[in-house]
């Protein structure tokens, strides 16, 4: 090979390089944070809504979820207490076109147990990072994802606002 041939190759190799790093997304652009102001008018809910967090705009598999939240409806810092009998379940959910809203990994504010994750403070994270995956984490364009909020006896009321952090990868 010569070396004009040779800087030929290295040429097109390099815009080959440069077309990959240009179509190759950040870690900024994997993640995103969302805020949920209010629900219905009011901040507070004692009954368990579905949020639609994301969108999907293309094949993508969710990583993790985080969020937190603002403002606590009693007093001691903790947004949510802790409790095996009065305790939130947060689900995340792969809403389908069918309008069907298969489970894609739970935690709950319990302290013990499979999906137990405690209280949640205000102004901390509160991570599902070490929740238990399915294969319904792997979303297509079109399909949502929610969160659902599943109350079990008389847990504290949730104040609003909450921001939720998604984690994604292209699949």
């Amino acid at each position: 090979m010569t070396l004009e041939e040779m800087e030929v190759a290295l040429g097109l190799l390099t815009d080959r390089v440069s077309a990959v790093e240009a179509s190759t997304p950040t870690n900024e652009e994997l993640m995103f944070s969302t805020t949920i102001p209010s629900w219905n008018g009011g901040t507070v809910f004692g009954s368990g809504p579905r949020m639609t967090l994301f969108c999907a705009p293309g094949p993508v598999r969710i990583l993790g979820l985080d969020i937190a939240l603002e403002y606590s409806s009693i007093s001691g810092g903790a947004a949510i207490i802790s409790s095996n009998t009065n305790y939130w379940r947060l689900i995340l959910e792969r809403g389908l076109p069918s309008g069907s809203f298969p489970d894609m990994a739970a935690k709950t504010t319990q302290i013990s147990g499979a999906e137990a994750g405690g209280a949640i403070y205000t102004r901390k994270t509160w991570s599902f990072d070490s929740a238990n995956w399915n294969d319904d984490r792997d979303l297509d364009k079109g399909d949502l994802l929610c969160l659902l909020w599943q109350k079990f006896g008389d847990p504290t009321d949730v104040r609003l606002p909450m921001t939720a952090t998604v984690r994604y990868a292209p699949r």
